[in-house]
């Protein structure tokens, strides 16, 4: 695992792959393995709980007949001091991911995909958003929505706002929210607890090994 402060930004990666558990409920899915923070803004990206949701998946693989893989088989980190990129295999995908913070106001995710298989599977980067309930989300469009328990479903948004910060999408982005976690305590394991819930950007990925990238912007 790797946990990096460049200038106001702080970043982390984990490539730790732990079995999985389904009968257990106190075994969570190492399924979110980056976050992202700075010093203005605070947390801006960082997934909750989660066991069974593949929608919260930082890599999620959906297969041509329906189904969704998104436990990692295997997973690495390399770099130094100026960069790291973090490596996870799919079945069926190779995939990479670096955290470039560029100045203080200025951080940009890139992310590539690699087939190893021929066949129509389809891979996804989730983004699990960390956005304070009763505030407002603003897209390019100039809507915006108060944060609360209305569901809101974004398809094709290039920009969002919210707290502080920017971030620049890819076009065929997607936006949900909210998005509930995973308890392992109570009798409701995915209970709607407005006070943890996430914002996710879904982001279509292309097989064919060119970088997709996503740009967060402080103002």
């Amino acid at each position: 695992a790797v946990v990096k402060k460049k200038g106001a930004w702080v970043y982390s990666f984990s490539a730790l792959i732990s079995p999985e558990r389904p009968l257990s409920q106190f075994y969570l899915d190492r399924i979110c393995p980056i976050s992202l923070w700075h010093a203005k803004c605070q947390h801006i990206i960082g997934g909750g709980n989660s066991k069974g949701q593949p929608e919260l998946a930082t890599f999620m693989v959906k297969r041509a007949d329906g189904s969704c893989g998104y436990l990692p088989l295997d997973a690495l980190i390399s770099g130094n001091w100026d960069a790291d990129t973090m490596s996870v295999a799919h079945e069926g995908f190779s995939l990479r991911l670096t955290i470039t913070p560029e100045d203080d106001a200025n951080a940009v995710i890139s992310v590539q995909a690699e087939s190893t298989y021929s066949r129509s599977d389809s891979v996804f980067l989730n983004l699990p958003l960390r956005l304070l309930l009763g505030q407002q989300l603003q897209t390019d469009t100039g809507k915006s929505w108060k944060l609360d328990e209305n569901e809101i479903r974004l398809e094709g948004v290039r920009q969002i706002s919210h707290n502080g910060w920017r971030a620049s999408l890819p076009s065929l982005a997607r936006f949900t929210w909210p998005y509930y976690t995973y308890n392992p305590y109570g009798s409701e394991r995915v209970p709607k607890n407005i006070g943890a819930a996430l914002g996710v950007v879904t982001i279509p990925l292309e097989p064919d090994s060119r970088w997709t990238k996503v740009r967060f912007s402080v103002q």
